[in-house]
């Protein structure tokens, strides 16, 4: 959310009027490290200007930019004089130390990279602008160092460790009781242990079953029945 009363300072200072515009959009840039859209929508509540007025001027001059950016803005020249001394090379090793293409910002907000055709410097060139300040003659090992001089301004300062709570004092050791020397300590008598008899196995009693006398059968009766007597012949007279 930004400050309505940072922006109404900013439209006081440029006069109020439309012909200050540019140098309001400028500084709210300059306050918020790009032009946020409540900023133009409040501008033109102020100044009695269509919006669309203020989106055309914005989107005009490439010094302004309506999207969030890093903290620090980097620029590479690309022109021809500091092409021919290596500027692609530069723009190249700062994409790989950064990860990122030129238009995008890091994930940590905290560089943005940008190209320009020419910076009006071609004989410092090959040129490098981060947040204004000039770099000329820029190699590929001054790259690191030029990253690295604004990585540390953004490192918060190094916070004392914690305290520890007091420990309370320990208590007072007992006195210790005093130890008799080897040859004093009273030896256990010795005593034998005497061995467990072995048990004698129990036999197993197997109790007999009783003999049943099996009875013979009777012998059955047979009846013969008297055989049938046969005639004899007559004898013939």
């Amino acid at each position: 959310m930004f400050n309505k009363t940072k922006i109404d300072e900013i439209i006081e200072k440029n006069g109020g009027t439309q012909s200050g515009l540019v140098a309001m959009l400028q500084d709210i840039q300059q306050e918020y490290n790009y032009i946020p859209q409540e900023t133009l929508v409040y501008l033109s509540e102020k100044l009695h200007l269509p919006l669309i007025h203020l989106y055309s001027l914005a989107t005009f001059y490439r010094a302004l930019r309506l999207t969030e950016t890093g903290r620090h803005f980097i620029n590479v020249c690309l022109g021809t004089a500091c092409h021919v001394r290596g500027a692609p090379r530069i723009l190249e090793e700062i994409q790989r130390k950064l990860n990122i293409m030129p238009g995008e910002t890091t994930k940590d907000k905290m560089f943005t990279l940008e190209t320009v055709n020419c910076l009006g410097a071609c004989a410092l060139g090959p040129i490098v602008v981060v947040d204004g300040e000039y770099y000329g003659q820029v190699s590929l090992r001054k790259v690191d160092t030029i990253l690295k001089k604004y990585a540390k301004e953004e490192k918060p300062p190094e916070q004392p460790p914690p305290q520890q709570p007091e420990v309370p004092p320990l208590p007072p050791e007992k006195p210790a009781v005093p130890l008799l020397p080897i040859e004093e300590i009273p030896k256990k008598p010795k005593v034998k242990k005497e061995k467990p008899k072995a048990k004698k196995p129990k036999k197993k009693v197997t109790k007999k079953k009783p003999r049943v006398k099996k009875e013979k059968p009777k012998a059955k009766k047979v009846t013969k029945r008297p055989s049938p007597k046969k005639k004899r012949p007559k004898k013939r007279k």
